[in-house]
């Protein structure tokens, strides 16, 4: 059995291909855990994570800017990771006179920057895809797009008419990320475990590895069944359609989370979309600011978890977490709220706040192209293109 970053455990469940990737061990680094065995940098990831019902200016803006930042009340979720979490206050979609329309508009603009002319989507690639065209290719699947309102919505496209479907679903996406091309029933995938698809070749890995690394699987395993059984836990309590209400929605974004970082941890993709919504975005719940938060939290707990040599995942990954409005309510644009996770492997400086004063918007967003190696020279059109990313961020 030859090892490589790229190794896959792979079996066969109920007639149907299984695959279970393996996360960084000791044997994969080289001698300081800082850099793939063969001498190459560790892999960067990349993300965005999209919030629905904009904020409350005085209880989600810092007053002080710069290092170390307050927690208003709506960012108090945000206490257990906010070392690793840079706010962007301030920043302004620039409509050049276009119209606004909730729920699209500032999504858009935020991960285009472009503002559409008539107020629908952008005719223009999202950020997500600019970066996945860089590192996306280098895993299994080039990118996750996942929705835990349930919904079929997409923030991800190449133009209007290549679009990336996100899942709805917490099962989708475990069937997405264990399954392969001919994935068994993932009914069937919850009831007997991926992990018995694989067993032979599993038992023979824990025999060539050594001891660090066995401890380090057999956690890894046990936090596969464990998912596994939550997910068929919900299997059995959910109803059809979309989740009804905020707390099933924080569950679906909570078991999606846990796939998505097994999935980053493991190689099987480097890019991912990921959506907390609530199951009627154009009548936001009440504390959906807050729950947002919290939800958003608990994503970057899940990265911050995963040790990778002498890091975490969160320091090789960038998430660019944004919202679709500004003020919660009459969605309005000026001040939307943009946040930056993780340092893309020490390319991003954290814990800041950052006053935009009225800037475009994609500031923010190229200051992200910038950190994981898109070099472009300007992003955005008419008022929202601009040259000049957030230096106080890039490192």
């Amino acid at each position: 059995m030859s090892l490589s970053r790229r190794f896959l455990l792979r079996g066969t469940l109920g007639g149907g291909a299984v695959m279970v990737g393996l996360p960084m061990l000791d044997i994969f680094l080289d001698g300081n855990g800082a850099a793939l065995a063969g001498g190459g940098p560790m892999p960067l990831r990349f993300g965005t994570w999209t919030g629905s019902g904009g904020m409350t200016p005085a209880r989600w803006t810092p007053t002080k800017a710069g290092a170390d930042y307050d927690l208003p009340p709506e960012l108090e979720p945000l206490a257990p990771v906010k070392a690793d979490v840079s706010i962007l206050s301030g920043f302004e979609v620039k409509l050049d006179g276009a119209p606004v329309i909730p729920n699209q508009t500032g999504v858009w603009a935020v991960r285009t920057g472009v503002v559409p002319a008539n107020g629908g989507e952008a005719d223009a690639p999202s950020l997500d895809v600019i970066i996945g065209d860089r590192i996306g290719g280098a895993s299994r699947l080039r990118q996750l797009d996942m929705h835990a309102g349930g919904g079929a919505a997409s923030y991800s496209r190449r133009d209007l008419t290549t679009i990336n479907p996100a899942m709805g679903s917490p099962l989708e996406a475990y069937s997405r990320v264990f399954g392969a091309e001919f994935r068994p029933d993932p009914r069937l995938m919850l009831r007997k475990s991926v992990l018995s698809g694989v067993s032979e070749r599993r038992a023979a890995l824990m025999k060539k590895v050594g001891e660090a690394d066995r401890q380090r699987l057999d956690s890894y395993f046990t936090s596969i069944r464990q998912l596994e059984r939550r997910l068929a836990l919900q299997l059995q309590e959910a109803s059809a359609g979309a989740p009804a209400d905020l707390a099933a929605v924080r569950t679906n974004h909570g078991l999606m989370s846990e796939v998505l970082v097994m999935a980053l941890a493991c190689n099987q993709t480097r890019v991912f979309n990921l959506a907390f919504a609530s199951a009627s975005p154009e009548a936001p719940a009440a504390g959906l600011a807050t729950e947002s938060m919290a939800a958003f939290a608990e994503l970057i707990g899940k990265l911050s978890a995963i040790r990778e040599g002498d890091r975490r995942l969160i320091d090789n990954t960038l998430v660019y977490a944004h919202s679709d409005a500004a003020v919660a309510g009459p969605r309005e644009l000026t001040g939307i709220p943009v946040m930056l996770a993780g340092s893309a492997g020490g390319r991003i400086r954290t814990n800041l706040h950052v006053e935009g004063r009225g800037d475009p918007v994609s500031r923010t967003g190229l200051t992200a192209l910038r950190a994981m190696g898109v070099m472009l020279e300007a992003w955005g059109e008419k008022s929202m293109k601009t040259g000049d990313p957030i230096g106080e961020i890039l490192v």
